[in-house]
């Protein structure tokens, strides 16, 4: 009887350590998965502070998605020399299409010579307008001489100028809150110079970065519209006889002046040429009295 109550008890102690072996089993089971699951929440707040977002693919797993690049900050220019044989009427044209386009004349410039008759004109349109407003000139009815346009990739400068624009704008922040903590006049005065250099700087950025979306925002062209004049000879008119005899005579006392201030400016080789002659009489003199 013992001996059965003895084994019974060898059975339940064996069952006992079992059933703790799998709950411990269980229990790391899940804090593994919970460890799992924390880092996966953990990628993927880092992959959304990084401006990445998910996206769900055919099989429903969550794939990571690449941000967008860098939008690019490009200023476009150019220049264009078109001739037409009405400029007045092409002119016109030219002013309606650039109403039509959103533009408008930043310069205009217009001269006349006996060659020709040009216009020098600046136009700013907006950039996404600038290449077809350059297709509509190319396909209107004057001749295209020429044509430069280029593009200027700004994004870095741009870029720049913002993050150090952001900086010294936190730095004002600081340096105004030091202020507002300084107790002695020797403090106060240096933290003050500190933000009226700041603020120069800042203001610096502020005018390059305005200059910067005003040009990426709108397009310059230069163009130089133009018609030849036709060659027309001018025989030249001889003066009356009267005016001939005024301008002789002019020229004749002009004559004597030069002469004259000539003579004047000679006056070294006056004085040397006098005492030679000074010197020649005493050696000619001596030579005689020798005699």
């Amino acid at each position: 009887m013992k001996i059965k109550l003895l084994i019974i008890s060898v059975l339940v102690v064996l069952c006992a350590a079992c059933g703790s072996k799998q709950s411990e089993g269980l229990t790391e089971a899940h804090s593994v998965s919970a460890k799992a699951e924390m880092s996966m929440a953990d990628g993927a707040e880092m992959r959304q502070e990084n401006g990445a977002q998910p996206s769900r693919e055919a099989g429903g797993s969550s794939v990571a998605v690449i941000p967008d690049a860098v939008n690019k900050k490009l200023i476009k220019d150019g220049n264009m020399r078109i001739k037409t044989n009405d400029i007045e009427a092409s002119k016109k044209q030219l002013d309606g299409l650039l109403k039509e386009f959103q533009g408008y004349f930043e310069s205009e410039n217009l001269e006349n010579d006996d060659q020709s008759t040009r216009y020098n004109l600046r136009v700013r349109l907006p950039a996404q307008r600038f290449e077809g407003f350059i297709v509509a000139l190319e396909t209107g009815d004057d001749e295209v001489e020429s044509k430069y346009v280029q593009t200027r990739d700004v994004t870095e400068e741009y870029i720049d100028v913002v993050t150090r624009l952001k900086n010294e704008r936190a730095y004002m922040v600081r340096y105004q809150a030091l202020l507002a903590k300084a107790s002695t006049v020797k403090d106060i005065l240096s933290i003050e110079e500190s933000i009226r250099k700041l603020q120069e700087e800042i203001e610096s950025r502020e005018g390059r970065l305005k200059y910067l979306n005003d040009q990426i925002a709108f397009s310059t062209l230069n163009i130089e519209l133009y018609k030849e004049k036709p060659y027309k000879y001018a025989s030249r008119q001889k003066d009356p006889f009267g005016e001939r005899v005024k301008q002789s005579l002019s020229n004749g006392w002009s004559f004597i002046v030069g002469l004259a201030l000539l003579l004047v400016a000679m006056w070294p080789l006056w004085l040397i040429g006098a005492g030679v002659v000074v010197l020649v009489r005493r050696v000619r003199k001596r030579q005689k009295e020798k005699l």
